[in-house]
């Protein structure tokens, strides 16, 4: 961040209340204490200040004027808003014999056993890797610079929307009005964020009230907020310039998603009508050149068919959208089989004005899958990004070998390159090596 950033004269002390309670004062209305109102002055400072960022990185204007600088305060508003609703989750839970776990039931086998917060923020805030116009080696990421660009457009939105344009924002981000394949931006933002966003947060609260932590909302809130900067700074990476898709995540979805399934019945309905679980698989890295594999998160949906008591209707949502059936071998394990389409390359059109617009290419996709208890044992997945042929995943707790019971990943390319990985429950993240 820029230290030449604008800043605003504190509030003068001396107005009457009515204008310090006003909502388009940036600062919260909070109650004055001894030292005055100098904590809404410091939010005014360090949330609040409109600065617009050009195609290069540089400074323009003062993030348009009274009506940009208006909108960016509403913007901090909404932020505080958001903050409230997170600290409310600091109220205790249930015990664990008396709280009713929906997504996280503490399996030691499949993608139940490697679930923690960690991998949580790992599969999800690397989650765009899996695309092949992104580099998977750690060491060449822009983390910081991401998360700077990503601040710079959050902070002050409206200029950022006005250059990408108010009805291709709403239409490509936000409502399902894009009918072209260029404007299927709002597909991840639905089915990732707002629904898998909110499901994880109930996941990971259930994890750790599962394992008797104090407050396990809360820290499922810290845990979410961190995977979703992670994801944004990533996604974001070495451009500079006006970004709109994190205003559209992190205003908006990402934060719905976590009111909407803090309501009871919500994650009843998911967890129960439509059966939906985290079938993401076990992160890997080589030990070489620090490269991520294997990574990305994924949620299956399965309906039950009307009188027919071992047929469902399936869907699989992440980089790939996989419809299926699943036939139920046993009361407890289900094979499902699916086919699809899968993004394997992002392509970034610029705009004259500095603004981006990212467009998802995908291809054809299938893939088979054996659960127990909506907990993913095993799946084969053909074809996806990076010249994936075959993806072959065995979760954590299904072999057995000397008291141990790793998970097992084989990966091949087109080209016939093959890589073997391993994973443990005990691990956020597993180890890959190439074999030819």
């Amino acid at each position: 961040m820029h230290s030449d950033v604008l800043r605003s004269s504190p509030p003068d002390l001396k107005l009457p209340a009515k204008r310090l309670l006003s909502p388009i004062t940036c600062g919260p209305p909070l109650l004055p204490t001894r030292r005055g109102w100098q904590f809404s002055a410091l939010f005014d400072r360090l949330v609040c200040q409109p600065r617009r960022v050009g195609s290069r990185g540089e400074r323009v204007g003062s993030g348009g004027g009274r009506i940009g600088e208006k909108w960016g305060r509403v913007g901090s508003w909404i932020c505080f808003q958001v903050i409230i609703v997170l600290l409310l989750q600091l109220l205790p839970v249930n015990t664990r014999a008396e709280e009713q776990f929906y997504f996280y039931k503490g399996y030691d086998y499949g993608s139940q056993a490697i679930y923690n917060p960690l991998t949580v923020i790992i599969s999800g805030g690397f989650d765009v890797l899996q695309i092949d116009s992104r580099t998977n080696e750690l060491n060449r990421l822009k983390i910081g610079h991401g998360l700077s660009n990503v601040w710079e457009n959050v902070k002050n939105p409206i200029p950022a929307i006005d250059e990408y344009g108010w009805k291709e924002f709403f239409s490509s981000e936000i409502f399902p009005l894009g009918l072209s394949r260029d404007s299927y931006q709002y597909v991840p933002n639905y089915t990732l964020h707002l629904v898998g966003g909110g499901m994880t947060y109930v996941a990971t609260a259930e994890w750790f009230a599962y394992h008797n932590y104090r407050y396990p909302r809360a820290l499922s809130g810290v845990t979410m907020v961190v995977q979703h900067l992670l994801n944004e700074a990533i996604e974001n990476n070495s451009f500079t310039g006006y970004n709109v898709d994190p205003i559209a995540d992190l205003y908006l979805f990402d934060p719905l998603g976590i009111v909407v399934f803090s309501l009871p019945k919500v994650p009843k309905f998911f967890a129960k009508t439509l059966h939906l679980n985290d079938w993401s698989p076990p992160t890997l890295i080589t030990a070489t050149d620090y490269a991520i594999f294997n990574n990305g998160q994924k949620f299956s949906f399965k309906y039950d068919v009307p009188k027919l008591d071992r047929w469902r209707l399936f869907y699989l949502a992440g980089t790939e959208g996989m419809w299926g059936v699943s036939y139920r071998v046993t009361d407890s394990d289900d094979f499902t089989a699916s086919w699809g389409l899968a993004a394997h390359r992002l392509d970034e059109v610029h705009m004259p004005n500095g603004a981006r617009k990212l467009i998802a290419r995908v291809i054809y996709t299938g893939g088979i899958f054996y659960d127990r208890n909506g907990s993913l044992l095993s799946s084969l997945i053909l074809g996806g990004a990076r010249g994936y042929a075959a993806r072959f995943n065995v979760f954590p707790g299904v072999l057995k070998w000397r008291g141990m019971s790793p998970g097992l990943t084989l990966l091949l390319q087109h080209n016939g390159n093959l890589m073997a990985g391993v994973s443990a429950r005990w691990s956020p993240i597993g180890l890959a090596a190439r074999v030819h």
